[in-house]
């Protein structure tokens, strides 16, 4: 009688501790899949949208993001298919590089020729509208007159080579040390400079710019002279 319960007893264990085995591995949890890292690569240089104003021109846009106009070839550079960057629509949407490059571009065998994927969103249409005669004159080089360069020099420092009040710009026309260190005149400052060379480099200025970027407050009184 003994030994039948003992067998009993052993033989409930078994089953009792199969189904527990059976149980347990039932609601087990499924091993973990180990998660995969992604990585976001970005690009070299980060830029960020802006909408042109009434009153903007590259040059205004380049001082206001980088304080200095010098840095307006670096924005053309950016947005290829602008026409020209002293007539920019309000409301076009431009790319600009969120840090300060370290030095102005020379502008690109590009710049200026519309291509698609330059524009900084694709969905956007840029309004083009056709430059004034003065300013596609003014990017050709030579065109200037001695008459008019006179009178740019007169309207910015008086006409004075050696005009130097310490507000970072120099000479009778005022150049910026960044824009006149990319004319390589072999002098450090325009201010250092004989009145020649400051005139030979005006006219080297825009023959590839715009003078309604370089110096739009004068460029109007000159273009209501009758100069450009």
């Amino acid at each position: 009688m003994g030994q039948s319960m003992i067998m009993v007893e052993t033989i409930l264990t078994t089953v009792l501790s199969s189904a527990l085995y059976v149980t347990s591995a039932a609601f087990a949890p499924a091993a973990t899949a180990p998660e995969v890292a992604l990585t976001r690569v970005l690009p070299e240089n980060s830029y960020v949208a802006y909408t042109v104003k009434d009153t903007d021109t590259l040059a205004t846009i380049s001082q206001r993001q980088y304080g200095s106009v010098d840095y307006w070839t670096t924005i053309w550079n950016d947005n290829t298919w602008i026409t020209d960057p002293a007539n920019i629509e309000a409301g076009m949407l431009l790319q600009i590089r969120s840090e300060k490059p370290s030095e102005p571009e020379v502008l690109t065998e590009t710049t200026a020729a519309p291509t698609q994927d330059a524009v900084a969103v694709p969905t956007l249409t840029p309004v083009v509208t056709q430059a004034p005669p003065s300013v596609a004159a003014s990017n050709n080089p030579g065109v200037i007159s001695d008459e008019a360069v006179t009178y740019l020099g007169n309207c910015e420092a008086g006409n004075d080579p050696a005009k130097n009040t310490g507000n970072g710009y120099y000479g009778a026309f005022q150049f910026s040390p960044g824009t006149w260190n990319n004319l390589n005149t072999g002098y450090a400052r325009a201010d250092l400079a004989p009145i020649e060379v400051q005139r030979a480099a005006v006219k080297q200025l825009l023959g590839r710019s715009s003078i309604y970027n370089q110096f739009p407050g004068c460029a109007n009184k000159m273009r209501s002279a009758g100069l450009i």
